[in-house]
């Protein structure tokens, strides 16, 4: 496959579909809350107390899939349907994509609450 192939038949398609199925899946899960409401709710229920740890539980499913991929094609020269493969690694990096703003959330509210804490500090020394 050429680079010029990869990005044609690779890429531009994971794209658009990442943008599709969060899209979607976001409105499904999420309607007006927060984007990751699920993931908040669930680790009420989860063994993971964070929204983070129950998005790492819900993607290894995904990465057992994928590494039960590679096995067959090594062992067995299995090779997955298009539309598994599509399935599953884009399921992957969709949980990457939700943990990497769950995070960036945090680091954001933690900065504000850096810069009031410096403000308050700084307006109220005499």
């Amino acid at each position: 496959m050429t680079r010029s192939e990869f990005k044609e038949s690779v890429i531009e398609p994971r794209i658009e579909l990442i943008r599709e199925v969060l899209v979607k899946k976001g409105t499904e899960y999420g309607a007006d809350k927060s984007a990751f409401h699920n993931f908040e709710q669930a680790s009420e229920l989860s063994f993971h107390k964070t929204p983070q740890g129950v998005a790492w539980e819900f993607m290894c499913k995904h990465l057992q899939s994928i590494r039960d991929m590679i096995f067959d094609r090594q062992s067995h020269d299995i090779i997955p349907s298009k539309a598994m493969v599509e399935e599953k690694f884009g399921d992957a990096i969709n949980y990457l994509i939700l943990m990497e703003g769950m995070f960036k959330e945090e680091i954001e509210k933690s900065e504000k609450d850096t810069e009031v804490k410096i403000k308050y500090t700084v307006t109220n020394e005499h």
